[in-house]
């Protein structure tokens, strides 16, 4: 695989880990589950697992497997994906925040924050929030992106209800987890205007042919919602609208 970014290129290698300090899971969430498995014989407790995935879900899945810490963790760093090409294209510089992601202090996460060097990061005590409020952006603007086929200006100019509807969705099923989220509906349009440019990583999948993120999205929430207070139907329809275009691959 090769790496570009505007001032450098760099070629990457694979290779069969035998042990990991620190881990950082980048997968799609879809793969989280053979993630673990890879991860089992090569981490330990003491070790330290972080998700940096999209989706709501992945470091449940993770703990379930491993022995080692398993963090939490949000990355605005932004890269394209040329599978065909094998090449992934930098986008521009982000900053990565971890954290416990039921919440909390951990020094774990501090000490992972200390060892990315260059790369912009910080230790948190409310991953837990940060989780649901990226959950919240992503699930207004992602599949209106997918389904539009707009780039995420155009998604919000052309759907904006929407999205808020969806987001506010979110918001309430966080609250019934106890989990508060403020503003979730101006945060994904704003989010959304000031990324006007982007293709969202879920349009890219669609664009490609590729499986969706849905499922660890609005279907996420659709499933957190059960049992609950809170009412999700646009999360339910567009996880229903998303899964019809992942079947007609």
């Amino acid at each position: 695989m090769r790496a570009e970014s505007p001032s450098s290129r760099a070629r990457l290698f694979s290779t069969q880990p035998r042990s990991a300090d620190v881990t950082l899971v980048t997968v799609k969430s879809y793969d989280t589950r053979t993630a673990a498995e890879t991860l089992a014989p090569v981490t330990r407790e003491g070790d330290t697992v972080v998700s940096l995935q999209n989706g709501m879900g992945n470091e449940e899945v993770l703990d379930g497997a491993l022995d080692a810490t398993v963090l939490g963790g949000t990355a605005t760093y932004g890269a394209n994906l040329r599978v065909d090409e094998g090449v992934v294209v930098y986008a521009g510089e982000g900053h990565v925040v971890v954290g416990d992601y039921g919440g909390g202090w951990s020094h774990e996460a501090e000490r992972v924050a200390g060892a990315l060097g260059g790369v912009s990061s910080e230790a948190t005590d409310d991953m837990d929030v940060r989780l649901w409020e990226k959950l919240a952006v992503n699930a207004g603007v992602n599949p209106v992106t997918a389904l539009t086929d707009a780039r995420n200006g155009e998604a919000v100019e052309g759907a904006g209800d929407v999205i808020r509807k969806t987001a506010r969705e979110v918001e309430e099923v966080a609250a019934e987890h106890g989990v508060e989220v403020e503003e979730a509906p101006r945060r994904a349009v704003e989010t959304a205007r000031a990324t006007e440019g982007n293709v969202s990583s879920m349009l890219q999948d669609v664009r490609e042919g590729r499986r969706t993120e849905i499922d660890a999205l609005n279907g996420y929430v659709v499933e957190s919602a059960e049992g609950t207070e809170a009412s999700v139907p646009a999360n339910r329809l567009l996880a229903r609208l998303v899964r019809a275009v992942d079947r007609t691959k």
